[in-house]
C-alpha cells in the first residue's frame, strides 16, 4: 500500500459534516486485519494535507491514561495570576477546538485555558507542530514556548476567516521519551486581527502535529516497493 490515505480514515468532512464515531478503521489496519500484518507493507509516499493534522490522537491527557485526547482547563484570570481557578475542566479526543457556544457559570468575556496532553514519541524524528487561533495562544514543549501567537498575528482562512494563518515549529524527538505539551488559549478580545468572516462565541483553536519526513526519500521508497511488487 502507497500513500497518505492508507492511514487516514475518512468517515465524513470537515466542519459542520464532521462527525465523532463509535469507532474508526483505517484502509491500512483493514487490510491488515484481512491478510495478516506481516502481508502487508506500507510507505507514506507524501503527506497530502492542507494543514497538519489533529494532534490529539499522538496524546493521552495524562501519562497514564489509555486513551488518546487533551486535557481542557478553563480559568477567568491568566495564567500570570497566582492561585487561579479553575472553571470547568474537561478531556477532549480533538485538538480542533471552536468555543461557539461555551458559557460556563460566571466566564467573563476574557477569558483563558491550558489545552494539555503527554505525547511518547513512537520514534526518533522531528515532529511539526501547528497552531491555528481565533483569539490568542502560546505553545509550550516541556515548559519551552516554541509558538507565540499573541502580539503578531497573520490573517488566515481558519475559523470561517476570523483566525491566523498555521504558524508552525519543529521539535526533535527522542523514541519512548515523554514530552509535555501545553497550549495556552486566550478568548476573542485578545486577537490582534481585523474583524471578517463569521464571528462566533468565545474563539477558537487548533493543534496540529505529524512526524516530518524526507518527501524526495519517500517518493524513492515508493518506485522501489512499486517495482518489487510488479
Amino acid at each position: 500500500m502507497i500513500g497518505p490515505n492508507a492511514v487516514f480514515p475518512a468517515y465524513c468532512g470537515g466542519g459542520s459534516a464532521a462527525l465523532s464515531p463509535y469507532y474508526v478503521v483505517t484502509p491500512l489496519e483493514a487490510i491488515q486485519e484481512r491478510v495478516s500484518a506481516d502481508n502487508v507493507v506500507f510507505t507514506i509516499g507524501a503527506h497530502s494535507y492542507a494543514e497538519l493534522p489533529d494532534l490529539a490522537p499522538m496524546l493521552r491527557p495524562q501519562q497514564t491514561a489509555e486513551r488518546a485526547g487533551m486535557t481542557f482547563t478553563a480559568y477567568n484570570d491568566p495564567p500570570t495570576s497566582e492561585n487561579r481557578r479553575a472553571l470547568e475542566t474537561m478531556e477532549f479526543d480533538s485538538s480542533n477546538m471552536m468555543f461557539m457556544d461555551f458559557n460556563p457559570w460566571g466566564l467573563n468575556a476574557i477569558w483563558y485555558a491550558d489545552i494539555s496532553g503527554s505525547l511518547v514519541a513512537d520514534r526518533n524524528g522531528e515532529l511539526n507542530l501547528g497552531v491555528c487561533v481565533y483569539g490568542s495562544a502560546q505553545l509550550f514543549v516541556d515548559g519551552e514556548l516554541v509558538l507565540d501567537i499573541t502580539d503578531e498575528q497573520v490573517q488566515g482562512s481558519s475559523f470561517f476567516g476570523c483566525g491566523t494563518r498555521e504558524e508552525t515549529a519543529i521539535i526533535t524527538c527522542t523514541k519512548g521519551s515523554v514530552y509535555e505539551v501545553l497550549l495556552r488559549f486566550a478568548s476573542v478580545p485578545t486577537s490582534k486581527l481585523k474583524p471578517r468572516g463569521v464571528q462566533f462565541g468565545g474563539g477558537a483553536v487548533k493543534l496540529g502535529g505529524v512526524w516530518k519526513i524526507d518527501a524526495e526519500q519517500e517518493i524513492l521508497n515508493d518506485v522501489a516497493l512499486a517495482k518489487e511488487y510488479e
